[in-house]
């Protein structure tokens, strides 16, 4: 069901027209495989869970130009988790969305545009660490610091996995981005990880911290433009003096 002129029902309101309803997907029990774009997260039921699907090619939101340019969709029939979600709106919020952030724990390929009710990846998205993605875009965000980025200072005190089978990671004008990771890490953590890409992230101040370099035992690719407060790639630790 993409790139069709499926005229879908808002949800909650009353169901007076003869528009298909996103609702009707709860009665498939046994559905597994699933290809479907949503032009908008009004029309998505909150209770809606896609827990079952074993493959997934999701579209929520109008964002076809980035997906052409950037981010490449799966052919059509090859078996993929595949999630793309454009949160624009003030009130459209990730976090009631439960059915959506479900899929983040086995999806390969993540695309997120705005999505402005987020600080960080990790610790607000997947606290498993996104154990099975390979493919990381994050276009225009006007709140995300890092993206894994602790709540206090004790958390950072142990070091993190995440990230483990990553292999690209795509980050276009995010406003607030300062650096990729603000703690420690252990291994797999970006372990397969070989191409990143940051374009317009005016705050960036470092890609990386020292401690994270000896994990990134593919890394072939660092391409970093128009980021003017950057300061340096590898970014050297100082201890605090208590």
């Amino acid at each position: 069901m993409r790139n069709t002129l499926i005229q879908w029902e808002v949800e909650g309101q009353a169901h007076e027209s003869k528009k298909a309803s996103l609702s009707e997907l709860k009665h498939l029990n046994q559905l597994i495989t699933l290809d479907i774009q949503i032009p908008d997260v009004s029309y998505l039921p909150k209770n809606l869970f896609f827990d079952q699907l074993y493959s997934y090619k999701i579209v929520i939101g109008d964002l076809a130009a980035y997906l052409e340019a950037d981010f490449k969709m799966p052919e059509k029939y090859e078996t993929s988790r595949f999630l793309a979600i454009r949160l624009k709106g003030e009130n459209d919020n990730i976090h009631s969305l439960k059915g959506i952030k479900m899929l983040f724990e086995r999806v390969e390929n993540l695309f997120l545009e705005e999505l402005n009710a987020v600080q960080d990846i990790f610790y607000r998205l997947n606290l498993k660490g996104f154990p099975y993605l390979k493919h990381l875009s994050i276009v225009n965000n006007s709140t995300i610091e890092s993206l894994i980025h602790p709540k206090d200072r004790e958390q950072s005190q142990h070091p993190e996995k995440a990230f483990p089978k990553l292999e690209s990671l795509c980050l276009n004008n995010l406003k607030k981005i300062v650096n990729i990771c603000s703690c420690k890490l252990s291994e797999p953590s970006f372990g397969k990880l070989k191409v990143i890409k940051i374009n317009l992230c005016g705050q960036l101040k470092s890609v990386f911290l020292i401690s994270v370099v000896s994990l990134l035992s593919v890394l072939e690719t660092i391409e970093v433009l128009e980021c003017n407060s950057l300061k340096e790639i590898v970014q050297v630790e100082t201890q605090s003096t208590g």
